[in-house]
C-alpha cells in the first residue's frame, strides 16, 4: 500500500500565521490531506506562532495520523527542554536558526546535540537560505555549514528543510 506523508506542517492553535492571511489550522490541514490522499503528517510548532503543547495534544489525539517535533525556547536549558518535549510525546526537535537567532555550531548547543545523538532523536533545521536581513549570517544557512554539524555528530539524524 502506498502512503503519502507530509513531512513539514506548521500548525497554530488559532490557524493564524504571523499576521498574514495564511491558514495554519488543523481544519484546513485535515481537508487538504483528505483531498490529496495524504495519510500522515509531521506537525511542527513555530516559535512565536504555536506551542509544543498544542502539537503534542494533536499527536496524542491522532497517533495513527500525526507525529510532531517540538522547539526549544531557552537554549541555556536546551537539554531540559528537550526532555520535556520527549515527555510530551513529541518525536524530535525543530530548529529555526534565523527566527530563534541561534548558530547550529554554537558551543552552547553541544550538550543538546549529544543528547539528540544518544537518544536517536532527529533534528529538523530550517535551512532556508535567504538574502534579506537576518540574525544569522547567510553562510551559516548553507548545507556546507550544516555539514560541519553532521561531521561532529555523525549519529544524529539531521533533516534540512
Amino acid at each position: 500500500m502506498r502512503r503519502i506523508i507530509d513531512g513539514h506542517v506548521n500548525l497554530t492553535p488559532d490557524g493564524g500565521w504571523f499576521g498574514t492571511d495564511h491558514n495554519a489550522s488543523l481544519a484546513l490541514l485535515t481537508e487538504q490531506m483528505q483531498e490529496a490522499g495524504v495519510s500522515n503528517a509531521l506537525l511542527i510548532a513555530m516559535p512565536g506562532a504555536g506551542s509544543n503543547t498544542h502539537i503534542a495534544e494533536l499527536c496524542q489525539r491522532n497517533p495513527d495520523k500525526f507525529r510532531g517535533l517540538g522547539f526549544i525556547e531557552d537554549f541555556q536549558r536546551a537539554v531540559d527542554e528537550m526532555k520535556t518535549i520527549v515527555d510530551m510525546g513529541l518525536n524530535g526537535l525543530k530548529l529555526h536558526p534565523r527566527s530563534q537567532k541561534i548558530d547550529v555550531l554554537d558551543p552552547l548547543l553541544a550538550p543538546l546535540w549529544r543528547y539528540q545523538s544518544e537518544h536517536k532523536l532527529p533534528v529538523m533545521i530550517d535551512g532556508y537560505y535567504q538574502n534579506t536581513p537576518t540574525s544569522v549570517p547567510l553562510y551559516k544557512l548553507t548545507p556546507f555549514y550544516y555539514d560541519q554539524l553532521a561531521r561532529q555528530y555523525p549519529d544524529m539524524t539531521i533533516i534540512l528543510t
